[in-house]
């Protein structure tokens, strides 16, 4: 009689006859085949994507406001577009989520500046920072809170600003090589 594996209830060979042997063998072989494809399902097919701010956008002064994201550096899944809703990154697989970016702000020192997580229009707790801004010409960067958060399909994930430089405020894009540009990073890590 054929016993499983302890950890991944592979079947074992029952060696009380050569047929049974070569037959439990070829049910192994379909039992390592399926837990390969579940690895892969887990870790080559997940989601990831970097979005990027090509354009400056004006913040208006002591309101949220969600960055929009023009271009895309890797989206494996589709998760954003950069026409319809380009705030938004949109879950196509559940499961948890690690979440990274940050703002860019032009030149202003009244005030402070804010970055934070939303999950489909809602506050995540404890996933924003705020940074006092630069002076003398200099643009300030706000990282955003490194978290990772549960969400299943359709939940989508925005890089929101708030500013109180007394009215409205762009954030700072440079191309080229300058760094300067908000992004936001989404990565899949495991399903729940």
């Amino acid at each position: 009689m054929a016993t499983n594996t302890p950890n991944y209830q592979l079947r074992k060979p029952a060696g009380s006859d050569l047929v049974n042997v070569v037959t439990d063998i070829g049910d192994n072989m379909d039992d390592i085949d399926t837990n390969l494809k579940r690895v892969d399902d887990y870790t080559l097919l997940k989601p990831l994507a970097r979005l990027r701010q090509e354009a400056a956008q004006s913040v208006n002064a002591s309101t949220w406001t969600a960055l929009s994201f023009g271009a895309e550096d890797i989206d494996t899944h589709n998760g954003h577009d950069n026409s319809t809703n380009p705030s938004r990154y949109t879950v196509q697989k559940e499961g948890y989520y690690r979440l990274g970016g940050g703002s860019w702000w032009a030149s202003n020192a009244t005030g402070v500046r804010f970055t934070r997580w939303a999950k489909n229009g809602n506050v995540i707790e404890n996933a924003g920072t705020d940074v006092a801004p630069l002076g003398g010409g200099s643009v300030t960067y706000v990282p955003a809170v490194d978290i990772i958060i549960s969400a299943i399909v359709s939940d989508y994930f925005e890089l929101m600003v708030w500013q109180n430089s007394g009215g409205s405020l762009n954030t700072a894009v440079a191309g080229g090589t300058n760094e300067e540009g908000a992004s936001a990073n989404i990565e899949w890590l495991r399903p729940l």
